[in-house]
């Protein structure tokens, strides 16, 4: 476990869900973690999500993954969900579904680290396709060994480490069938472009994982200074920047001062073009139109944001009793809060929470600038960003209902709850938030 010390993966006392699929990795993580847990000082869970994806073979799956945890007392959760719905439901791909699928299942359990066994295998498979896409230096680093609360202790291994690990331990292993196939872009990349770059030089995977690991430090030291310089120069009250304390040794620093400006005020609303414009004419006016129809505009002194026009009003905030019975009527959309226990199913559209995670009396109320909620995998984002990314139509964003208590956002009706609000092992009771939307467009 050299990597999960050098990166501080674990702090005494945490509890961890160890992401465990059957296949060589993540066996190979299990094991390590049980071995380790004591000279750690933590306690690991082996968590398997069965995705509804392979019928019989992925009840197999999870059927070795229990079978084995069984016979070497490590405690165990097995969970599934539908994947196939999902795919139907948001247009994304499988892997895309399975994927954010997993990461909502570990953020619910609420452990203290969640880990996964990517290994550096994995992580040259990503810096490939980031590659081919065009990918900044973030983009290059490939997957990071630490992010927020999710660590990955097999980042320094390769695969074929793994499984040598696995075979020489005699610890059994399944071979998930849709990995064997060119059916998604990550498995081509895998089976072809790897495999032409190790041909031509064997120590490739090594070389890169060692330059992803150069990379990391210089996107880190970049991103501190970058930091750094637009906290000294942000105005929060007029939400503006001065042009002339933008960086002058470089557009590399410029631009990620200009970047985190755009994260600030119009979240994810923005594409790199866009800063790189923003860069270019900010001494000189400009304004610079954005997808949403906001834009970035330079007076040659100061930049500042201009929201787009709006063209419906957002209704008025509501205070509500969380144990009230009857509807509450939010613009188009009608809640209703109800409690259960946790045996409860969730439904389509319904979101849960905890409910003693939540103040009696709650607010429902539209969006407002700055607004940010902790999505699972303890990511935070500004909602202005979170719709952006899902796209979520531009006529519909300051209708969505926005559920508040005296912490903050609670939850996004319809949408998504805060990370902090959702069920643990501690939870008693839960809060059920059901929102239907009348969708006549008048």
């Amino acid at each position: 476990m050299s990597t999960a010390r050098r990166y501080v993966m674990f702090a005494p006392g945490d509890t961890v869900a160890a992401g465990v699929s059957g296949g060589a990795d993540s066996m190979c993580m299990l094991v390590l973690l049980k071995e380790c847990a004591e000279e750690l000082g933590i306690i690991v869970t082996a968590v398997h999500v069965n995705h509804g994806l392979r019928g019989a073979e992925a009840d197999a799956d999870e059927s070795f993954v229990r079978d084995f945890c069984e016979k070497e007392g490590i405690p165990f959760i097995a969970r599934r969900v539908n994947v196939p719905a999902l795919v139907k439901q948001t247009g994304d791909s499988a892997e895309l579904c399975a994927r954010n699928a997993r990461y909502e299942v570990f953020a619910s359990l609420g452990f203290d680290k969640i880990a996964t066994a990517h290994t550096g295998t994995d992580s040259v498979e990503t810096l490939l396709m980031n590659l081919s896409r065009g990918a900044g230096l973030r983009g290059l680093c490939g997957i990071p060994p630490v992010r927020g609360n999710i660590v990955r202790p097999l980042i320094g291994f390769t695969r074929a480490e793994t499984e040598r690990f696995c075979r020489e331990r005699g610890i059994a292993f399944v071979t998930d069938s849709t990995n064997l196939t060119n059916d998604c872009t990550r498995n081509r990349f895998r089976h072809t472009v790897m495999n032409d770059l190790a041909a031509l030089n064997p120590a490739f995977e090594r070389n890169a994982m060692r330059c992803m690991e150069l990379l990391r430090r210089d996107e880190a030291y970049l991103d501190e200074a970058a930091e750094k310089r637009f906290r000294a120069l942000y105005d929060p009250e007029t939400r503006s920047l001065p042009v002339e304390g933008l960086p002058a040794e470089g557009e590399c620093l410029r631009n990620r001062v200009l970047a985190r400006y755009l994260d600030t005020v119009c979240g994810a609303d923005y594409e790199y073009r866009h800063v790189e414009r923003l860069g270019r004419e900010a001494a000189t006016r400009c304004s610079v139109t954005l997808p949403s129809g906001g834009s970035a505009v330079s007076d040659g002194d100061r930049i500042a944001y201009r929201e787009p026009p709006r063209g419906r009003i957002s209704p008025g905030p509501l205070t509500v009793r969380k144990d009230r019975e009857e509807p509450v009527t939010f613009g188009r959309f009608q809640l209703v809060f109800s409690v259960a226990d946790l045996s409860y199913t969730k439904k389509g559209n319904e979101i849960c929470v905890d409910y003693d995670k939540t103040d009696e009396t709650l607010t429902v109320r539209a969006r407002q600038p700055g607004d940010r909620i902790l999505l699972p995998r303890r990511c935070a984002k500004t909602l202005k960003k979170y719709f952006n990314e899902i796209k979520l139509p531009e006529r519909q964003r300051d209708e969505q209902p926005v559920i508040c208590d005296s912490r903050g956002i609670a939850a996004v009706a319809g949408l998504t709850a805060d990370e902090t609000r959702l069920p643990d092992n501690h939870t008693k009771k839960i809060l059920i938030i059901r929102t239907e939307c009348d969708n006549n467009d008048e």
